[in-house]
């Protein structure tokens, strides 16, 4: 059995989604190469979003996208899912 990286995976899966659903976005935090968007990015562009180093930002501008589209909640499902585990993990490092 052949091995695919998950962010592989996970690039296929929303590509497919995203070719047959125009609000299926991307939003990337100046991830695409080391998260293997960039297929996705190069292929669709108008439903790729790239918002640099800024993950509070890219957060920001999920919030707004699920608000606005039909498909938000799928949208925020997947930001929650992959960001959470940034999210918890720089959250731990604050020190008050």
């Amino acid at each position: 059995m052949s091995k695919i990286a998950n962010k592989q995976v996970i690039c296929d899966v929303l590509l497919d989604a995203a070719k047959e659903d125009k609000e299926v976005m991307v939003l990337c935090s100046d991830s695409r190469g080391s998260a293997s968007l960039s297929p996705f990015a190069d292929e669709l562009p108008e439903q790729f979003v790239e918002v640099g180093i800024a993950e509070q930002n890219l957060v920001s501008i999920a919030t707004g996208l699920s608000r606005c589209l039909r498909n938000g909640f799928r949208l925020w499902a997947f930001l929650e899912t992959v960001m959470g585990l940034y999210l918890d993990r720089t959250a731990g490092k604050r020190e008050n």
